[in-house]
C-alpha cells in the first residue's frame, strides 16, 4: 500500500510557521516607559474619577462643625457649645424621657440599639396619664362615660386587672353584627381557631 501524502493544510501550515517573521523584542520588560508597573504604585495612576459628595455627607459633616443659635439652646434648655448633632440627640432624649415612643426609638438607633438589645438595655415607660387619656377619648366618645365616673369607677378597675392578652368575641360587640366588614361570629371563630 501506498504511503499517504500529508494533506495541503498541513503542509501550509508547516511552512507558514516556518516562514513567519517573528516581530523582533523591543523592550524586554514589556510597553512603554510610562505603562510599566513600578513597584509600590497603584494599578491606575489617575486614581479613581472624583465622585460627587452627597448632600447627607455634607450636611453630616456640617453638623460636626457648627452649633446651634445661642438663642435656640437658651430656650431649649442646653449647653451653646454642642454641635447640632449632639443638641438633636440631646432634645430627642429629653422627648423620649417624657414618654415619646417614636423619638426613644430614633435615640436608639442613634446610639446603635434596636430590636433586642434596645428592649433588654432600655425600658421606655408611656406615662399613665398619657394611656388614660386615649381611654378616656375612647370611653367619652363610643360610650358617653362622664368624666367623673371614668376617674371614681372605670380607671380603678381598669388598673385593678391583669394584663394580658384580649380576646375578641362576640361579648365585644353586643349591638353590632359586623366589625370591620367581617361578621361577628367570623371573627370569634377565628380569635378560637388562633388560639388552638
Amino acid at each position: 500500500m501506498p504511503k499517504k501524502k500529508p494533506s495541503k493544510n498541513v503542509e501550509r501550515l508547516a511552512t507558514a510557521l516556518e516562514t513567519k517573521e517573528r516581530r523582533p523584542i523591543t523592550n524586554p520588560k514589556g510597553g512603554p516607559e510610562a505603562y510599566r508597573f513600578k513597584p509600590g504604585t497603584s494599578g491606575n495612576p489617575a486614581g479613581r474619577p472624583p465622585q460627587a459628595v452627597s448632600i447627607v455627607r455634607q450636611i453630616t459633616e456640617r453638623m460636626a462643625r457648627s452649633s446651634p443659635p445661642r438663642e435656640l439652646c437658651e430656650e431649649l434648655g442646653i449647653d451653646a457649645r454642642v454641635t447640632w448633632g449632639e443638641a438633636i440627640l440631646i432634645v430627642l432624649g429629653q422627648a423620649a424621657m417624657s414618654g415619646d415612643v417614636s423619638a426613644a426609638r430614633e435615640v436608639l438607633a442613634a446610639l446603635g440599639m434596636s430590636g433586642t438589645s434596645a428592649r433588654t438595655n432600655v425600658l421606655v415607660n408611656v406615662e399613665s396619664a398619657e394611656q388614660r387619656g386615649i381611654h378616656f377619648e375612647l370611653l367619652r366618645h363610643a360610650h358617653g362615660v362622664s368624666e367623673t365616673d371614668m376617674r371614681e369607677k372605670v380607671f380603678p378597675f381598669l388598673d385593678s386587672l391583669q394584663k394580658q392578652k384580649p380576646v375578641i368575641d362576640s361579648s365585644y360587640f353586643p349591638d353590632e353584627e359586623y366589625c370591620a366588614g367581617e361578621p361577628v361570629a367570623m371573627l370569634a371563630e377565628g380569635t378560637r381557631e388562633e388560639e388552638q
